[in-house]
């Protein structure tokens, strides 16, 4: 089977030659990227303190168990963020991604002003698109 160009070599005066050209058009197009993965990224703490998870993505997240942070502190939720966005948690949708974000507590699934405990909801946070293909495609110069 013969290739067919892509810009036609000439004006398309037939109905058959502009069908093959359109045809070749759409047989040439990449193939539609798989869209992109979510990750979580920690931009602060809603009442503006500073925290160790301020810009980072989040790593791990388990609501169901204490943690601690990088500083020592006692959290009241399991959290590991990182700097770096290949070692994140990717989530495969906006669904999922919210998900993680409102997880309510099961140890303790009301706080006292009778609203549900989801301990990840006292940061800001932000959706971050990422694709394997993308961090591939970087290089590196020694």
């Amino acid at each position: 089977m013969s290739k067919i160009k892509l810009v036609p070599s000439g004006p398309i005066t037939t109905r058959a030659q502009a069908e093959q050209f359109c045809k070749a058009l759409v047989g040439e197009r990449k193939k539609p990227m798989n869209p992109p993965l979510i990750v979580l990224q920690i931009v602060g703490l809603n009442t503006g303190e500073p925290t160790p998870f301020d810009g980072q993505y989040l790593k791990e997240y388990d609501c169901s168990r204490d943690g601690r942070s990088p500083d020592g502190r006692r959290l009241l939720a399991h959290i590991v963020t990182t700097p770096n966005i290949e070692d994140a948690m990717h989530l495969k949708d906006m669904a999922e991604f919210h998900a993680v974000w409102a997880a309510i507590d099961p140890r303790n699934p009301v706080r006292s002003d009778g609203k549900p405990n989801r301990p990840l909801t006292a940061f800001s946070v932000m959706a971050v698109p990422y694709r394997k293909e993308d961090t591939d495609a970087k290089v590196q110069i020694p």
